[in-house]
């Protein structure tokens, strides 16, 4: 099974620079972000209200169907995927990387993001639960807010780590579950992550000397 540690494996693996890795990963992990947050909505409809719904009624199959496509093609032709990080990098004056990415590590690397992000849906969940006692938020909504808040949050480029826009986003999906108080419930939500990080930084820290 591929690596959840897609970073170091390919620096390890094709010896690519910081930068040239960073591209890749995204080419991979946004997507799949999208994907859950796709298959949230499918099972949960209340994440897409009425101010995110801006296809119509039909938004969550609209979105799907068009997400389903980008899937079909990183898996398929994940040269293609590779094509486009190319084009980021000469933008961004770094070499092309040169990778013979097979299909079935494609879908691994897919899978093992889909299923990183929904850990992370999950761990939202939960502290949510912990802040909130037992609100109406159920796992599969949590989970599609959490990606849908935190992708349009990162692409975002104006707003530094997307501080603003994925609190924005994150407290209006949450209103049809948690009622007024969901704006507070974002902010607490950062405010927990940059505590959490800060410590995980520390510890990295610590263990490498």
């Amino acid at each position: 099974m591929f690596s959840l540690d897609l970073v170091p494996s390919l620096l390890d693996l094709f010896q690519l620079d910081l930068k040239s890795t960073f591209v890749l990963v995204q080419l991979y992990a946004i997507p799949a972000s999208l994907l859950v947050f796709v298959a949230a909505v499918l099972l949960e409809p209340r994440v897409l209200v009425d101010q995110v719904a801006i296809l119509g009624d039909q938004s969550a199959y609209i979105i799907a169907a068009m997400m389903l496509a980008v899937v079909l093609v990183i898996v398929v032709r994940p040269q293609w995927v590779l094509a486009i990080g190319n084009l980021v990098l000469r933008k961004l004056k770094r070499p092309p990387v040169k990778l013979a990415l097979d299909k079935k590590v494609a879908l691994g690397i897919l899978v093992a993001y889909c299923l990183a992000w929904s850990c992370y849906g999950l761990a939202f969940w939960l502290f949510v639960r912990g802040v909130g006692g037992n609100p109406a938020l159920h796992l599969i909504a949590a989970i599609g807010v959490f990606n849908a808040a935190y992708q349009i949050g990162y692409l975002a480029l104006f707003a530094p780590g997307g501080f603003g826009p994925r609190e924005l986003v994150l407290g209006l999906m949450l209103t049809p579950f948690l009622g007024p108080v969901a704006p507070a419930v974002a902010i607490g939500a950062r405010l927990w992550a940059v505590v959490i990080e800060s410590l995980a930084a520390l510890l990295a820290l610590m263990v490498r000397k």
